[in-house]
């Protein structure tokens, strides 16, 4: 608003100081026009004043501005720098525990973390990916798996953790098909969920569920 202002000033004010001068009578236009010159130059000054007055409060405002911004960005990425440097200690901690436990250590700690992460209702899971999750190498994992070891074949022992998972699922969510059973437990099919758990417990889903609800039982 200021600026239009001074532009209509500046454009205006000369066409009225022409108009003027031509009008009045010669003896004292030499005169007015020096008086008049000399106002032109006093509005000029301070119209000039003005915009330099506007101009270093928008640079002060954009400096505050910048300044603030700079501060909250900078907040910021200290806090994530040291968010970052706190998880990465923890971690570094939890590997160091991990790779100082004992094989029978190392199985509780895999058996409980499948139970209460449930890594196994997963039917994509591979070694390599349960490795990832509990945070060991995947060569660590080995040792407690295969012929003779502590825990069996993977396989084997997800399978046996998804069938436990059913089991609860097939007592408690009596609404879900057998469908949802097997891909909640992490089953990648219905047949091979059926044919594990027969395998398993001499009776289909259906007919377990059956029996655990029965008053008899």
């Amino acid at each position: 608003m200021a600026t239009l202002f001074l532009a209509v000033a500046f454009v205006a004010i000369p066409g009225i100081i022409v108009i003027f001068v031509l009008m009045i009578d010669a003896a004292f236009r030499n005169t007015l026009v020096l008086v008049l010159m000399t106002i032109l130059v006093i509005v000029a000054v301070i119209a000039l004043f003005i915009l330099i007055h506007i101009v270093v409060r928008l640079r002060r405002d954009n400096v505050f501005l910048l300044r603030q911004v700079d501060s909250i960005l900078g907040n910021n990425h200290t806090r994530d720098m040291q968010n970052m440097m706190e998880e990465a200690g923890e971690r570094l901690k939890v590997h160091r525990q991990l790779a100082e436990m004992t094989d029978a250590q190392l199985q509780v700690y895999v058996e409980d973390s499948f139970r209460q992460k449930k890594f196994h209702t997963n039917p994509n899971l591979t070694m390599k990916e349960a490795a990832m999750n509990l945070g060991i190498t995947q060569e660590r994992l080995k040792t407690l798996f295969g012929a003779g070891r502590p825990l069996g074949f993977f396989s084997d022992f997800v399978a046996n953790l998804r069938l436990s998972e059913s089991c609860q699922l097939l007592k408690s969510k009596n609404n879900y098909t057998i469908e949802a059973v097997a891909k909640d437990a992490g089953f990648s099919s219905r047949k091979t969920f059926q044919t594990r758990f027969k395998d398993k417990f001499g009776m289909t889903p259906s007919q377990y569920r059956l029996s655990k609800s029965s008053p008899h039982e």
